[in-house]
């Protein structure tokens, strides 16, 4: 099996400094056998149910601007062996292999994360898969990997990869760093409004650079950081042999991945954060449990965990609401203000942005139809058709519904319309919660 020597001029390889018991292998794979051979491993492995499997992946697709012709040129893999789990695994293959992840290498709350991702490449290893002319290896790893419940599948805006392993519909135990950040970790808690890797990533090496006090993990950051992401994107993945700059690119990818999701994982297993995590994790076991992956979470069962939300601290929650609440007020009354000046100045100044701000211009369509037309319709509808205002009713037409507002009850009741209309058979009534300060 191959082994590519990357980063041969960083200090890293060299084995310089602190970092001089950590490697970074990298198995470059293209023959069919030990590709195989690959998978099978690691198929067999998570036949044992107390063994808990995370792949961290991506992919680099070839001819990707050229429509129908785009294929997988390489998968990246870094396949983590997590401890064994005491109590076996759990109904929900996801939460305990994040619960094992924790224990593993998140337990001690005061490891830097530059540390544990140096551990966590120092006991595993990054694999490539070259199956661009090998459709036999990309189905069998769709087959044993992609298709294995026993296996979570970490990726970074996973919509896009798995489009090209196997379908939503086929893919089980999906993580998506992207949705965690986007979805589950709230702007207070973490201030980024950009979610691609290569920014997230950029993020949290700042975020963590304050906790490295004797340490040296320098080399460690040149990996994370790529300087030249769209350039690399944007090179032939479909040319062989694939230059070393695109195989440093391929595994920077991969690494910071696990990079941003330790620091997602992190943030969610603090205490502080606990009802974020719970919310994650309720996510997680509906995902499961319905086989969805990035579904209308409107329409699925309601999974909500009442009672972890009921174990909440309701003083604490109260308190801690009453002293933002007056500054929120403060800070949304001076920023609707701004925001409205802005946007006046720009509009007499032609102008499109700013040194920070972009004017958004959209319209839209709406159609006002006065309400005697619309019965002159439905009239001339019924006469043209010779039916029954009954017959009307079996239509889809009945299922368009009206809102009456007080204004239009107030114009009906002036053309006695009150009277022939029987509003309580159609009066519905919704429930509208809001705290308001107490006096």
């Amino acid at each position: 099996m191959p082994q590519v020597e990357l980063f041969k001029n960083s200090a890293y390889s060299e084995r310089k400094g602190l970092l001089s018991n950590v490697n970074v292998i990298v198995n470059y794979l293209e023959n069919e056998e030990d590709i195989f051979l690959f998978i099978d491993k690691w198929f067999t492995i998570s036949n044992n149910l107390n063994k808990n499997i995370i792949f961290y992946l991506d992919t680099e697709i070839a001819n990707y601007n050229i429509k129908h012709l785009e294929n997988i040129s390489i998968i990246q893999c870094l396949p983590i062996l997590l401890l064994e789990n005491e109590n076996n695994r759990n109904e929900c293959t996801i939460i305990d292999s994040l619960q094992s992840l924790e224990n593993n290498y998140l337990h001690n709350k005061e490891d830097n994360i530059f540390k544990t991702l140096e551990n966590i490449l120092f006991k595993n290893e990054i694999f490539i898969f070259d199956v661009l002319q090998n459709e036999n290896c990309k189905n069998y790893f769709i087959e044993k990997i992609m298709k294995n419940e026993n296996i979570v599948k970490v990726f970074h805006f996973a919509v896009f990869d798995i489009s090209y392993l196997g379908g939503f519909t086929n893919c089980k135990n999906i993580l998506c760093t992207y949705e965690i950040v986007k979805k589950f970790i709230p702007f207070h808690i973490l201030q980024i409004d950009c979610f691609k890797l290569n920014k997230l990533v950029e993020y949290f090496i700042s975020y963590n650079r304050h906790e490295v006090v004797n340490n040296n993990f320098d080399s460690l950051i040149d990996i994370l950081t790529c300087d030249n992401k769209l350039e690399m994107q944007q090179s032939d993945w479909a040319v062989r042999p694939l230059s070393l700059q695109q195989l440093e690119y391929s595994c920077k990818d991969v690494i910071g991945l696990i990079f941003l999701h330790l620091n997602e994982m992190k943030i969610l297993c603090d205490n502080q954060n606990i009802y974020y995590k719970n919310k994650y994790f309720t996510h997680l076991k509906t995902l499961q449990y319905n086989n969805l992956f990035y579904k209308d979470e409107v329409n699925q069962p309601t999974t909500v965990n009442n009672q972890k939300e009921n174990e909440e601290d309701i003083d604490q929650l109260d308190r801690e609401l009453k002293e933002i609440s007056n500054e929120f007020k403060i800070l949304e009354s001076k920023y609707n203000n701004l925001n409205e000046r802005l946007k006046k100045v720009m509009l007499t100044k032609e102008m499109k942005e700013t040194k920070h701000f972009k004017l958004i211009s959209s319209k839209r369509n709406f159609t006002s139809i006065p309400l005697l037309d619309l019965v002159e319709s439905v009239i001339e509808l019924q006469n043209n058709n010779n039916t029954s205002v009954d017959n009307l009713k079996k239509t889809n037409l009945n299922d368009i519904k009206i809102n009456v507002t007080k204004e239009m009850r107030k114009i009906f009741d002036e053309n006695g319309l009150n009277d022939v209309v029987n509003y309580e058979k159609y009066m519905h009534q919704s429930t509208l919660h809001y705290l308001q300060n107490k006096k």
